[in-house]
């Protein structure tokens, strides 16, 4: 929730200086009219670095649940090959398709909803019962303060990527920037803690699984 904030702050002033200056660059491109270079040059810095850790934890991740699947893949070999694969894929001029994508949003949004339905019916039969002894057992670690920090660092790289509808302005119908920022706000408002809370209070404590 309390990126979900974050977020609906960052949307609104996003928002606002993307369509005052609607060009593809994303913040690059807004630093670079509102600031020096090497403070524009710096946030792309960042951007691209952001992406590079989003498409690595992506692929790894991937790489270890076709692990648990076939368990001869070795997975950190399985993750080069895999952003190699891609990386060639980009280097020849395949673009994404709008289609393609929103297929995989499809597939990923009625995965989350039948993660929240199953979780659902898991709690209409057993209760809160091992939410409360998750409440009641001390960290292993620091403090609720220092949970909640690494939850939400945790889950602001569960988002990385909000901001990149701002790459390609140029391409969209006027107005359409501001609706992609708010549908996407919407749909991390209500899925990520429905998804990410309920399943902790039902199968994890802070610090242990």
């Amino acid at each position: 929730m309390i990126v979900a904030f974050v977020l609906f702050l960052f949307r609104k002033i996003y928002g606002e200086v993307v369509g005052a200056l609607p060009l593809n660059g994303g913040a690059y491109n807004a630093l670079l009219n509102t600031t020096s270079k090497s403070m524009a040059s710096f946030a792309a810095t960042l951007t691209i670095l952001s992406y590079m850790a989003t498409s690595v934890i992506s692929g790894n991740e991937a790489m270890h649940y076709l692990h648990n699947i076939v368990p001869q893949i070795e997975v950190i070999t399985a993750t080069i090959l895999l952003l190699t694969f891609f990386a060639l894929l980009t280097i020849i001029g395949i673009t994404e398709s709008s289609k393609v994508a929103v297929t995989i949003f499809i597939i990923h949004l009625t995965s989350m909803i039948i993660l929240a339905g199953a979780i659902g019916f898991y709690l209409m039969k057993n209760g809160l019962s091992v939410f409360i002894q998750n409440w009641h057992t001390p960290l292993e670690h620091g403090n609720i303060w220092t949970a909640i920090f690494f939850g939400f660092s945790a889950s602001m790289l569960g988002i990385s990527g909000f901001e990149s509808s701002a790459n390609f302005v140029e391409e969209q119908k006027h107005g359409v920037f501001r609706k992609t920022l708010r549908n996407m706000w919407v749909v991390v408002s209500v899925l990520n803690p429905l998804t990410n809370g309920i399943f902790c209070i039902i199968n994890c404590s802070y610090w242990r699984s």
